[in-house]
């Protein structure tokens, strides 16, 4: 018994120090990545900028002329995204902060997805009226915490017709987002490994295994939590809590 106990802990020892070697490894990929993109997305950017600012840009019609706009902000959130991931795995810190409201992208975020999800329904619903609720972090990486969420729920209900219900609400020291889905929950076997870099049960090529991870470790920069009840054959609940503003 005792030398089972033994080889079982170094059987996790090893797959930690192998899960910490591919997160080194890719955040030198990220880092290598993010400089080889910075050139074309710099000159996407500066010819598209060009496009609106030279005499010829005047004739253009108005549609045109804003889908350049749109494409210009586009390469610009490429680039942030890029940005985002190179850092994503260093130590969790604080730097980059910001004061941002919540509940505005909570409801572009669900506005954004619901426009592709045909067989998800999404509710978003204030569950008080307390506000603002602002909070201190990343617009940017909190954006990525509602899509990775949402499309984590979608990825789990299979294609079916299912309803993701997210909820916001405060108390006087946390803002509390509850991302409670009907996709079928998690198999009892797999709910203490959903936050581990690079854990699927996705096909190969189908997932990346990092989405929760990513999840977990923006929240934590933020001195918050996530938090998983689960309610196999039924659905999930992911719960978010980040200290306010």
């Amino acid at each position: 018994t005792e030398f089972m106990a033994v080889h079982e802990e170094l059987a996790a020892a090893r797959i930690q120090l192998e899960q910490a070697a591919r997160l080194t490894e890719l955040g030198t990929l990220s880092a290598m990545l993010a400089h080889q993109l910075n050139q074309p997305l710099t000159v996407i950017q500066v010819l598209l900028q060009s496009s609106l600012s030279g005499k010829e840009a005047r004739k253009l019609p108005a549609p045109v002329a804003q889908n350049l706009r749109d494409s210009i902000a586009a390469v610009g959130k490429a680039d942030d995204i890029v940005r985002r991931f190179r850092h994503m795995v260093r130590a969790p810190g604080r730097e980059g902060l910001e004061t941002v409201d919540v509940k505005q992208i909570a409801a572009l975020s669900v506005e954004i997805l619901r426009q592709g999800m045909q067989k998800l329904r999404l509710e978003f619903v204030i569950a008080d009226s307390s506000g603002p609720f602002l909070a201190r972090a990343s617009e940017g990486d909190l954006e990525q915490v509602f899509f990775s969420l949402i499309q984590n729920a979608q990825q789990a209900g299979g294609g079916q017709a299912r309803t993701i219900r997210i909820t916001l609400a405060s108390d006087d020291r946390d803002i509390i987002i509850c991302f409670a889905d009907t996709c079928g929950g998690i198999d009892p076997e797999h709910e203490d490994r959903i936050f581990e870099p690079f854990f699927t049960t996705k096909p190969p090529g189908k997932g990346t295994g990092l989405g929760l991870s990513l999840v977990r470790q923006i929240v934590s920069r933020w001195r918050g939590e996530v938090s998983l009840e689960n309610h196999p054959g039924r659905g999930a609940t992911f719960t978010v809590t980040i200290p306010r503003a």
